[in-house]
């Protein structure tokens, strides 16, 4: 079974992604910031993190840099509010996989 971790500020963004997941068979966890989708990936081995864009406590750019420092394998799929080609240029190029806005149909992820 597939891990995904779901960070995102907005709890009803976290509750709707990991329902959705959990139904098609993946194995969920969330995080509600930086900090804690950091102790949580120190304890897990994901294969895949869908990041919000805006983090309390850190920058979406932080986080996926120590993903891809610490755990390279890990795909990252950053979220936003805001359809931004400069900051999906800017994510793609740090190594996330996709850049997808928040008006996404869960479909999407799959």
């Amino acid at each position: 079974m597939e891990k995904i971790l779901v960070v995102n500020s907005n709890p009803d963004t976290c509750l709707l992604l990991t329902g959705f997941l959990s139904k098609n068979g993946y194995a969920t966890g969330t995080a509600s910031n930086g900090k804690a989708a950091i102790a949580w990936l120190k304890k897990n081995n994901p294969d895949l993190v869908l990041c919000g864009f805006k983090l309390d406590d850190m920058s979406s750019v932080a986080l996926l840099s120590y993903i891809k420092e610490m755990q390279p394998a890990i795909e990252t799929i950053i979220t936003s509010g805001d359809n931004n080609a400069k900051d999906a240029v800017e994510f793609m190029k740090l190594g996330a996989f996709d850049y997808v806005t928040n008006s996404l149909r869960p479909e999407q992820i799959l």
